[in-house]
This record gives C-alpha cells, sequence and structure tokens, in this order.
C-alpha cells in the first residue's frame, strides 16, 4: 500500500493470510456491489475503518474547535493606527525571509548559496511531469523518509575537563615545588629517559650531550646512520627537554 506517486515501501508484516481476510476474491463485497474503489488516503487516515486487518496504528485524534468568541467590552489595541500601509507587504514578506536577509543589522556575509529547489520534492509532484520526474521524485522522498526513520537525536554528552583527565593519569602531576627545582628534575629524568632509548638500540656509536644535542661519536656507516634514525617523537621530547635546560641554566 502507498500513497499514489509516493515512496513505496516493503510491507511491515508478512504473515497475511489471503484465507483470514474478510473480504478475499470469493466473497468480495465489490463485486457485487458496484463502488468506487477505496483511495489509499483513506486507508491511511482512517486504518481501522478501511483496512481488514491494521496493526501498528495509532489513534489519531480529531477534534472540531468551537467558534471563538470575545466577551463583551473588549477594545482591541492600537484600534486608532492605520492596519496597514504601501510598504506592510514588503516587510511582511522580509520578516518571513531565510536567514541572513530576515536580520535587520548585522556583520557583513558572505554571498551564500540558498537551496530553493532542494525542499521541492517534499510536495506534491504534479501529474502533468514526465514519468522519469515523478520517480525521481518517488526516490527523493523515499530516500528521506528513510534518513528520518533512522535518525537518532544525539545524546546529551558530558563536558569533559581535559586537564582534570590528564590529572588523573600517572603521566602527568602537579607539584609545589619550585619551578627551577622541578625543571632540574625534568632535565636529568629526561636525560635518563633519552639515553635509555638510545642504548635500548644498540647505539652506542650516539652521544647524548647534557644540552641534549645528539651527535656521533665516529664516523658512522650507511648501514648505523639508516640504523640511527629516530621518529618525531624522540626529537621533539629532545627539543622541549633542551629548551628547558636552556631556561634552567639561564636562572641557576
Amino acid at each position: 500500500m502507498c500513497i499514489p506517486c509516493g515512496p513505496k515501501f516493503e510491507p511491515l508484516y508478512r504473515d497475511t493470510e489471503k484465507g483470514d481476510e474478510d473480504w478475499n476474491e470469493f466473497n468480495d463485497i465489490n463485486k457485487l456491489i458496484i463502488r468506487s474503489s477505496l483511495r489509499t488516503e483513506y486507508r491511511i487516515a482512517f486504518p481501522h475503518l478501511y483496512n481488514n486487518r491494521p496493526r501498528k496504528c495509532k489513534k489519531k485524534i480529531y477534534d472540531e474547535d468551537d467558534d471563538w468568541i470575545l466577551p463583551d467590552g473588549v477594545e482591541p489595541f492600537l484600534k486608532d493606527t492605520q492596519l496597514y500601509t504601501d510598504t506592510t507587504a514588503a516587510g511582511i514578506s522580509l520578516i518571513f525571509a531565510s536567514r541572513p536577509f530576515n536580520m535587520r543589522s548585522g556583520r557583513m556575509r558572505r554571498a551564500e548559496d540558498i537551496p530553493l529547489v532542494s525542499e521541492w520534492y517534499k510536495e506534491h509532484c504534479p501529474p502533468s511531469y514526465p514519468v522519469k520526474v515523478r520517480v525521481s521524485y518517488q526516490k527523493l522522498l523515499k530516500c528521506f523518509v528513510l534518513n528520518e526513520l533512522h535518525h537518532r537525536s544525539p545524546e546529551a554528552q558530558k563536558k569533559k575537563n581535559l586537564f582534570r583527565s590528564l590529572q588523573a593519569t600517572k603521566f602527568f602531576q602537579t607539584t609545589e615545588l619550585d619551578w627551577v627545582e622541578a625543571g632540574l628534575q625534568v632535565c636529568r629524568q629526561g636525560y635518563n629517559m633519552l639515553n635509555l632509548l638510545i642504548h635500548r638500540k644498540n647505539l652506542n656509536y650516539l652521544h647524548l650531550d647534557y644540552n641534549f644535542n645528539l651527535k656521533p661519536v665516529k664516523t658512522v656507516t650507511t648501514k648505523e646512520r639508516k640504523k640511527s634514525q629516530f621518529g618525531n617523537a624522540f626529537h621533539l621530547c629532545r627539543e622541549i627537554l633542551r629548551l628547558t635546560k636552556l631556561v634552567v641554566d639561564s636562572n641557576v
């Protein structure tokens, strides 16, 4: 079942037996009484009335509003003001214009491509259009409906404080030491760390001095030079420690 010129979907339930229906091809009341065919819009608007076995259908509330009557003695605001002027229509159309044209003031903006045509497929396709245009309408509408059905509203995420989460690890710690003393400890521990990395790769021909300059102690071969290539992280740590050493040396 689908609305004419609308998207077609697979049936929600496939367990419907032809014999279980109230009206089948043998006792169909349409064979006895000549009547106009039921429109699909009726089946959707009144599912329990026009369908054989409706399931997963929510009841719709049809509420007819009573005529609203103002109490006696009510006078409208601005009754002495003119109702409209020559520029009223242009002003109303400007209020309901798309952003940023409905804004009275603000900073300068670049020219924007406003999608005027992208919403047209949600409207009813005129039957005078060719078949390929109507099929395109159906496909675009079906894709839009499927995306809306499968779209979940994003869950509210907690705001994370990066400094607190880093402080909770063992790699980032706070101290109340004097900053020069802390800098001396960082330089000493960093020097030991880089030396351990160098000797782990068995690169005894590389020397790391206390100013964190890495130099060979002999003329290295091509094979040794390729073996002694460190990554970006090693040299980044070395340069940071070198800067720390320079700052500490200038204050000690």
